[in-house]
């Protein structure tokens, strides 16, 4: 669908390349990766976000304790009937998905770096929102100030 689109339309693929096949081959046939975009979260936040997570079954309507908490505990809003925790939001299989995705990823990660075309946002530069548990807050704005500088590059 890549070469569909034209050499002059940008896109942005969240999650692909996920092997060094994978960048190989998008380089190779479709067209050249000019800069790959890393957000970096420590693994103890995304658990504990994750474990945070509550799910009415029937609706799919997602609740966390941090953002979007139902209004009673433990029970939807629209319906009243119980949420619960999915077993792959349980911190037992967040933390072994989060290991299997840096063995599989960080290969791409050396690749991208090598060719310096990677650029990691922590939130790191607003402290602030990080202290305060906004760490999702700082990385955009990371993210937002990096993209107004490569665009005014361009």
């Amino acid at each position: 669908q890549l070469e569909e689109l034209g050499p002059s339309t940008q896109v942005l693929l969240d999650g692909f390349p996920r092997t060094v096949g994978q960048a190989e081959a998008l380089t190779a046939h479709h067209r050249p990766v000019d800069q790959v975009l890393r957000l970096e979260v420590p693994a103890e936040e995304l658990v504990a976000r994750a474990a945070s997570r509550r799910v009415h079954l029937r609706s799919g309507r997602v609740y966390a304790a941090d953002f979007g908490p139902e209004k009673v505990p433990g029970f939807d809003d629209v319906t009243g009937e119980p949420l619960v925790v999915r077993p792959d939001d349980q911190e037992e299989a967040v933390t072994r998905r989060l290991a299997l995705y840096d063995e599989v990823t960080r290969p791409v990660v050396d690749y991208y770096t090598t060719q310096g075309l990677l650029t990691t946002f922590t939130g790191e530069t607003h402290p602030g929102l990080v202290s305060a548990g906004r760490r999702s807050d700082a990385i955009y704005r990371e993210v937002q100030q990096h993209l107004g500088v490569c665009s005014a590059k361009s």
